[in-house]
């Protein structure tokens, strides 16, 4: 996490403020279609995958992985053919768009092939499978960022380590599940229409839902801040960023034991594990707030003076950091199959809080707003969705 973090600090520095920007509107775009790009099979992966390891049905577990793969690039193709009849999203134009779209596939597939070694129980293999990809992610962003100061370049060049790092994680999926490549993928096209897609489907508006509530400000700040205050806005992001990735890799472990808890004792032993990590974390956060706080100024003030502008709203985002690092609520929740209840409150929530934002800060003459106004949203979503996943997972622990 701390290279991902220092990989978006040097393309900071490496860049001019409007090649960050777009370097930050491409990672954007990148991480919604890393959300979007399976069509719920990763989600569905996720659960599932654990237990049929558990069970002994190493083809099935292969099986949707290689479904989950399938569908991904099938999305990204799609994605690509949209872009290339010139549409524009948010203010993006189809070259980042583009490129956009295969990053995020690369973010994507990385996952899904990594879903086998979390679901056997294997952290520490995750954790040296993401440690290489981070390692080679940097040198390489750094060697390019040098060279051509181009935020798309950089982008691709992220994008083709990561599909080949895939590639050999892969093999070993293979090998460890004792099936070909070529055999799997057959059946997987085959058996396509056999995919629980109603499943899929809940689980993908589900994980839909909770990115928009997560990143609904800065598809917000991308099409209404220029492009100068936009760069301030992704660069405070980046608090939310790390905490995220770091809410993924720490769920990696959490997921597969509340999986595997849930189908040999039942949901309460889920919710309390779900429960301990979630207060435990928070806690956490809070003793460290002030001394993060503190030394986060401080680094921008030494080394980045371009964004001292960011500083105003770094508190709110480490609340909002420590909310979202904290939330393993949501997990028990779609270990449980609670997956319908889960999506309700949280558009419900979601809805009111993004309406009585919008009515009082960006519904004025020109729906222009400030950087602190877009922050407050993202404080009003990230504690509303905290609160709603924690009374409903109290609520659905027997």
């Amino acid at each position: 996490m701390g290279l991902i973090l220092v990989r978006t600090l040097v393309m900071a520095k490496l860049l001019d403020i409007p090649s960050f920007a777009q370097f930050s509107g491409g990672l954007l775009v990148s991480s919604t279609f890393s959300m979007l790009g399976g069509l719920g099979l990763y989600f569905l992966l996720q659960r599932e995958m654990p237990v049929q390891i558990i069970r002994g049905r190493e083809r099935a577990a292969a099986l949707l992985l290689m479904q989950s793969l399938s569908a991904a690039t099938a999305c990204a193709l799609a994605g690509l053919v949209f872009v290339a009849a010139g549409i524009e999203v948010g203010g993006l134009g189809p070259n980042i768009l583009a490129i956009g779209i295969i990053h995020g596939l690369s973010q994507q597939v990385f996952l899904i092939a990594t879903v086998e070694s979390r679901s056997r129980g294997l952290p520490l293999t995750f954790a040296l499978q993401t440690l290489v990809r981070a390692v080679i992610v940097l040198a390489v962003s750094i060697g390019v960022g040098v060279l051509l100061k181009n935020a798309a370049a950089v982008l691709m060049a992220e994008a083709i380590v990561s599909l080949l790092l895939t590639h050999k994680v892969l093999k070993g999926v293979w090998q460890r599940a004792r099936v070909g490549a070529a055999l799997i993928f057959r059946l997987a096209v085959r058996r396509m229409s056999r995919v629980r897609w109603s499943s899929a489907m809940v689980l993908l508006t589900v994980g839909s839902i909770g990115f928009l509530l997560m990143n609904i400000d800065r598809w917000v700040a991308v099409r209404l801040l220029q492009p100068i205050a936009f760069a301030h806005y992704a660069f405070a992001w980046m608090v939310l960023m790390v905490a995220q990735s770091m809410q993924a890799v720490i769920n990696a472990s959490v997921y597969p034991m509340l999986a595997r808890r849930f189908a040999s004792t039942g949901r309460a032993a889920s919710f309390r594990i779900a429960a301990g990590a979630s207060i435990g974390l928070l806690l956490a956060c809070a003793i460290t707030f002030w001394p993060a706080y503190w030394l986060l100024n401080a680094v921008v003030i030494r080394w980045f003076p371009a964004y001292a502008e960011s500083k105003s709203i770094f508190g709110l985002f480490m609340l909002v950091a420590a909310l979202r690092l904290s939330d393993f609520w949501s997990s028990h929740l779609l270990i449980v199959g609670q997956e319908r209840c889960l999506l309700l409150v949280n558009f419900t929530m979601g809805a009111i809080v993004f309406a009585g934002w919008f009515y009082l800060f960006a519904s004025g003459v020109n729906g222009s707003v400030e950087m602190q106004n877009l922050a407050w949203l993202a404080v009003a979503l990230a504690l509303t969705s905290y609160l709603a996943a924690a009374v409903t997972a109290w609520t659905a622990r027997r």
